[in-house]
């Protein structure tokens, strides 16, 4: 057996994982680029990681190196829980084994939630009336598919797995009041859309109305959060969609999961910690 020596990427790392934990029902063809089977590159020599390859392989991909085709992006290595099973040789003379591998992917993880969750931090804190900016962006970093609106720009309905934020100003406002509609990939919900307003009015706007959405859910002042002068609305949208979408909720639980009080001028100091519960 040989040794190809590389630096492999997130990717490429991720996929080995799957086959080590799930077996070869995830084996396969790994693609290496040009650039990791640079032998000319030095910084190549200095690369951490090791992949093992067959004397036919490594034949291929001096070959491969030789004369790479015009229509050739990469080269493709076979990899299945066998080979990662087996040691690897660190250049160093030391051991290099898949834990290696798995413990690296697993520190990223670390990194990227850590990094995440301070970006959350900077959007949401010290509490405020969100903007749409600051919805948009908590979107962009938890990658859900979220739309912000005025009433009077909602035109379809959400997709699958998907959800919007709408103010109940018209476009061109200053903005008053945030509720949603979000639609979850659960197959239990029946292909139901939710909406949401956390005032706990179950009617929504005309311009949703219209839509005509089949099997339209909505709250309603049994789950009602808080005051009528709150600047959480947001924060309660953001919480329904990421507990629908990302968490995999039902409505139900969705909704269930704030504190009920039967003052709703409390309800406000309450449930001000919404906002810790938008973390990863």
């Amino acid at each position: 057996m040989y040794y190809l020596q590389l630096k492999l990427t997130r990717a490429q790392l991720k996929k080995l994982k799957r086959i080590y934990k799930h077996g070869d029902k995830y084996a396969g063809y790994i693609r290496i680029s040009k650039a990791q089977l640079d032998f000319d590159n030095k910084e190549n020599h200095k690369a951490p990681d090791m992949l093992k390859i067959t004397r036919e392989e490594l034949a291929k991909i001096n070959s491969y190196n030789k004369k790479i085709p015009k229509n050739k992006t990469g080269f493709d290595i076979w990899v299945n829980k066998e080979r990662l099973l087996e040691q690897q040789p660190y250049n160093n003379g030391g051991n290099f084994t898949i834990d290696k591998l798995l413990n690296t992917i697993d520190n990223e993880k670390h990194h990227n939630k850590e990094y995440i969750n301070n970006e959350i931090k900077k959007i949401l804190f010290p509490i405020h009336s969100l903007s749409n900016f600051d919805i948009e962006s908590y979107a962009k970093l938890l990658k859900i598919n979220i739309e912000v609106l005025a009433k009077d720009k909602v035109r379809k309905p959400p997709r699958q797995n998907s959800a919007f934020v709408i103010n109940l100003d018209d476009s061109g406002s200053s903005g008053t009041h945030w509720v949603c509609l979000v639609k979850s990939k659960n197959k239990n919900e029946g292909g139901a859309t939710l909406y949401y307003d956390s005032y706990g009015v179950e009617y929504p706007p005309q311009s949703v109305i219209d839509l005509g959405i089949k099997n339209l859910l909505a709250n309603d002042s049994t789950h009602q959060y808080l005051g009528d002068n709150s600047i959480l609305c947001g924060y309660y949208c953001l919480k329904i969609i990421k507990s629908v979408i990302v968490d995999g909720m039902s409505y139900d639980k969705s909704l269930d999961q704030f504190d009920e009080l039967n003052d709703i001028y409390t309800k406000d100091l309450e449930n001000m910690d919404i906002a810790d519960n938008l973390f990863l």
